[in-house]
Order: C-alpha cells, then structure tokens, then sequence
C-alpha cells in the first residue's frame, strides 16, 4: 500500500502538511522521492520550515545540510554542516537519533508533537516531520524534515511540558507507534 495524505490526518500545522503532500508526489510511483526529486523553488513558503539533513551510514552520524529561518531562530545560530551530536546535549541527542534512525531504517515518516528540545535548557511546543530521501529508491540516505514551533499556541498542547507524541508510519502505510515521550530538538 502506497502512503496517501490520510495516512497523516493527526498532521496538525499546515506548513507541514503542505510538506507531506509535495514529498509524496515526489515520490510518483516509488516509495520515497531521491533528494534530486526535491526543487526548493516548487515550495518557497515552506523553505522558513524545511531541515535537510544527511545520514552518513559509514560514521552513523546526521549532519545538518540546510536549515530554514524559522528553525534557526531555534537554534539562535546556523547549524548547517554540523552534526546533531556537535549541537545537542548527549541524552538529547540519543533522543533524537532514535528518531532519526527510524525513518532511515524502517524508513517510516516520524511526526512528532510536543514538547521540542524537551532534554535541553530551551523546551519548546512544536510539531515536526522526518520524511525519509532515498537516492537510489530503496536506502535512505537524507531526511527532509520540517519544524513549526509553536511559541504562540502552547495552550493547544494535551501533553506535560517535557512529553510529546510519535507517530512512526513505515513507507507501506503500516504505523508503527505512536507513543508519549520526551525527545530532543529540530527532529524531536
């Protein structure tokens, strides 16, 4: 079974739906999109938003390619061409690792919502998504993820400041989980 926009109804933040649906039509008829599937251009509004960031299977290891405004206000510096574990703290980094190694090995779209940063000094709500790029339309090789911090609308958050809720959707439609738990930063 192919993944469709149903698949994602718990999606709440426009911005990332909106990703979700240029993702699978990128895809076409593959499972996943190759990042040479992707073009910036086809989604200005959503660049503010959009994280890339390589799996380098060698090392283990996620580095940041790109990072858009509205997530390195986040950060209040440019993360790009660092890796997670230069940036986070190391119980925030296992966390979001865990994330991240999921949509590479399942591969499977993580959506998180929640408490953002929840291992750091700078908890923030939020709601991201991890939608794994494969260059060669079977192992994943990048993460095209996208955060929309929710500074304004906390009160909308049903989880304790530290919680969040992960939904795990393997690429043949199967969820995998969702589950309530503490998690780290842009991608958890």
């Amino acid at each position: 079974m192919r993944l469709t926009m149903a698949h994602f109804d718990h999606v709440e933040q426009l911005p990332l739906r909106d990703l979700i649906a240029y993702w699978l039509a990128a895809a076409g008829g593959r499972a996943m999109p190759a990042r040479a599937d992707i073009d910036p251009t086809r989604i200005p509004s959503l660049l503010p938003f959009v994280w890339l960031c390589d799996h380098l299977s060698d090392a283990g290891r996620f580095r940041y390619r790109l990072m858009g405004d509205h997530v390195r206000h986040a950060y209040r510096d440019n993360v790009t061409g660092r890796f997670l574990d230069e940036i986070e703290p190391p119980k925030a980094t296992e966390d979001i690792a865990y994330c991240f190694r999921q949509a590479v090995e399942q591969p499977c779209v993580v959506h998180i919502d929640g408490w953002l940063y929840a291992d750091t000094d700078k908890p923030t709500p939020g709601e991201c998504i991890l939608l794994p790029l494969a260059s060669d339309g079977a192992r994943v090789d990048m993460i095209l993820g996208a955060t929309v911090y929710s500074w304004l609308d906390s009160a909308r958050r049903a989880v304790s400041v530290g919680d969040q809720i992960r939904t795990f959707t393997r690429i043949d439609g199967v969820t995998v989980s969702g589950s309530s738990s503490p998690c780290g930063g842009p991608g958890g």
